[in-house]
């Protein structure tokens, strides 16, 4: 029997097609897995287990249509379309609203602040647009911020808000006297915090610090600080867009974030904009200038792009192969003529209805059977300087593109392939690539929206029809495509990208419960769906997990792992105590996290790394010891074998903290394939780095 000592310290391939089981000759083989769900590819290697989604909002209905509205580098907002309805709200959940909180974003640096430090080395930094807190790693160090806040409706429940990037931990506080939290005291490492109090008057104090009890040193970079009235109706306008068609909206942002173009084929073209001076937020159909003539009744764009300064809208359903472009600057007059700032008209010969246009180095357009490059011999496009060149042949779905660098992403008409669009200084046009090819079936249950998150870790997302959601983690100067799989207790209905200071917010529309649906905002480091992070007192219950009621959850308290719990349920059986909303706990608690449990796995491949006759695939492999080595993770479980999650030297009533570990199992018997599987069913971290051990290969 020879003995080998195998290795994998590569996942970036990400899941592969059983189709590829038998390719191990290839490098993507070695670095890929029979299974990857509720786990990114990290491009250097690693796989990561997703954080989970915190809930935002819940609204009446079975679907909905998601999307931002980019209005400063750190400000965004989310809307939801649902039936003949838009509701506007903010990465925190709250109605945009007025902010009592002066300089909330830092643009006047340090004005209107207090700050204070305790710790020699402890400091606070005002840029624009961000203030640096940090502390030093002795006990009781903090580094603070506070400000006295004037409102007008002392009467009303308020919210604070606080926007922060990086993974520090920091306290937020509302007290009557600076650097107090007699009111509320928060402790968070959410990138977008919100909790509710009430006022104990007209005046009070709001402070941001960083929390050591530990000593560990904390960094955490403040972008954001609101208080709002809680109380303020929420931002909501009437649409002409029934449930069932809302998957057939398309959104041209406009070049300076401030407004939006909404089209589809059987209604006017709306437009969602916002003023930047009065921070209010408007929705109306658009009122165009010399339209052409057919566009009335049901028979309006269905898609666009905004290019060159000008509005393009195509594929009216009675002119399917026309597009028609604006004035230049003047993105709502259609005026048509010959001079250059003129609007204009096209009709391709052939290829079928338009899917999509997109404006990026060139003008792009995806047919039903072929894509095209409109362009002009002197650059700028006018009436009398424009040529439509074909690029490839595969066709494309009525699904919007999506820039990913220098490529332009979109879906293949049977909405099962993802392709890219790229130019090729050799043949000088546009290759088509199929970003799926390893990995073809999981969009085999076909692709309805596609949303990229370029930062931290170039996730490329595509809602699926069946509920969940496939995502590529994609870096090309590495030729990195690697493909996972992501379900939720419910369903994925769709996703957007929101941007705060580079990084980007990915938020979602789910389905749990019949005749609702729910936002949510993906979370830095919290592993649960639908999760709220509540204020228990240091009491044996808390509130405010309606949205879940009747469900159960799993549940940390103060950062340690509590059984799970059914919201709404007695705190024993014939209590008779159930409240709807409320979990009871089994002790006292201070934070709470609750939300819906997923199970994170990734498993190898068939194993193969030869044998001296040839392939080793038909030999027999007897796996002696597997060690799973992961970074700053809770322990997993290996091959459905869960080691002891507590080690006899951590005190009791301490979190068993975070370990960057070789894990171990042995004695996993005799097969031909040697799998090995490691899962995170806990609401806890894991990121895999390397399997590897020892194994026996003996051929038959």
């Amino acid at each position: 029997m020879a003995r080998l000592a195998p290795i994998q310290n590569s996942f970036a391939a990400g899941e592969l097609s059983p189709l590829m089981y038998g390719r191990s000759d290839l490098e993507g083989y070695q670095q890929g897995l029979a299974e990857l769900r509720n786990m990114y590819a990290n491009t250097r290697g690693p796989a990561v287990r997703r954080p989970g989604f915190r809930h935002v909002m819940r609204a009446a209905g079975n679907d909905g249509r998601i999307f931002t509205l980019q209005v400063t580098a750190n400000l965004f907002y989310a809307g939801l379309l649902t039936d003949q309805k838009l509701s506007i709200v903010t990465p925190f959940g709250s109605t945009p609203s007025e902010n009592f909180v002066i300089n909330p974003r830092f643009d006047l640096l340090g004005k209107h602040w207090s700050v204070a430090t305790a710790g020699d080395d402890s400091e606070v930094i005002f840029r624009r647009h961000l203030c640096r807190l940090y502390s030093d790693d002795q006990n009781n160090t903090y580094a603070r911020i506070s400000q006295q806040v004037t409102i007008t409706t002392p009467a009303n429940t308020h919210a604070v808000e606080v926007n922060t990037g990086g993974t520090g931990q920091y306290q937020i506080l509302i007290g009557t006297s600076e650097g107090a939290g007699d009111i509320l005291t928060r402790t968070t490492s959410q990138i977008n915090a919100r909790y509710t109090f009430t006022p104990p008057g007209d005046t009070f104090w709001v402070t941001v610090q960083t929390t050591n009890d530990t000593a560990p040193k904390q960094t955490v970079y403040v972008f954001f600080v609101g208080i709002v009235d809680d109380t303020t109706p929420p931002v909501e306008f009437v649409t002409p867009w029934p449930e069932e068609e809302l998957h057939a909206v398309h959104f041209i942002p406009y070049p300076d974030g401030q407004a939006i173009y909404m089209t589809h084929p059987r209604y006017p073209v709306q437009k969602l904009t916002y003023d930047p001076a009065t921070e209010t937020l408007d929705f109306q159909e658009v009122t165009f200038t010399s339209p052409p003539p057919e566009w009335v009744g049901d028979n309006w764009p269905a898609t666009g792009t905004y290019f060159q300064g000008r509005l393009w809208l195509a594929a009216t359903p009675d002119r399917p192969q026309t597009f028609w472009a604006s004035k230049s600057g003047m993105p709502e007059d259609f005026t048509q003529g010959d001079l250059d700032d003129e609007g204009l008209e096209f009709t391709l010969q052939r290829f079928g209805k338009i899917q999509w246009m997109y404006g990026a180095r060139d003008l792009l357009i995806g047919a039903e059977y072929a894509e095209f490059r409109v362009k002009a011999q002197q650059g700028v496009i006018t009436p009398s300087d424009i040529q439509v060149d074909q690029q490839s042949a595969y066709g494309s779905a009525n699904v919007q593109a999506e820039q990913v660098g220098d490529q332009v992403f979109y879906v293949s008409a049977d909405q099962t392939k993802l392709r890219a669009l790229q130019w090729d200084d050799n043949t000088l046009a546009y290759m088509s690539r199929d970003i799926t090819y390893a990995s073809q079936h999981i969009t085999r249950p076909r692709i309805i929206e596609t949303v990229w998150a370029q930062n931290p870790d170039n996730l490329f997302w595509c809602v699926l029809n069946d509920g969940d959601m496939a995502c590529c983690t994609y870096e090309r100067s590495e030729n990195i495509y690697g493909w996972h799989r992501h379900d939720t207790q419910g369903e994925f209905k769709s996703a957007a990208v929101g941007t705060i200071l580079g990084v980007s917010i990915l938020m979602v529309v789910t389905q749990r419960v019949s005749g609702q649906i729910d936002v949510e905002q993906q979370t830095l480091a919290r592993y649960m769906d639908g999760l709220l992070d509540l204020d228990a007192g240091g009491n044996e219950y808390v509130d405010g997990l309606d949205h879940l009621e009747g469900m159960t959850v799993q549940v940390l308290t103060d950062g340690a792992v509590h059984p799970d719990r059914v919201v709404g349920a007695e705190s024993e059986p014939g209590a008779g105590d159930g409240m709807p909303g409320r979990i009871y706990l089994q002790w006292p608690a201070t934070r709470v996290d609750a939300g819906l449990g997923y199970v994170s796995r990734m498993q190898t491949l068939p194993f193969d790394r030869g044998s001296p006759a040839g392939s080793g695939k038909s030999a027999m492999k007897h796996r002696h010891r597997i060690f799973v080595r992961v970074l700053d993770s809770a322990k997993p479980i290996v091959n459905d074998v869960r080691p002891a999650t507590r080690y006899p030297a951590t005190p009791m009533d301490t979190r068993e903290p975070n370990r960057t570990e070789d894990f171990h199992v042995a004695n996993l018997g005799r097969d031909r394939h040697a799998f090995v599987k490691v899962e995170q069913d806990l609401p806890l971290a894991l990121t895999v780095v390397a399997i590897f051990g020892e194994m026996g290969q003996e051929m038959l």
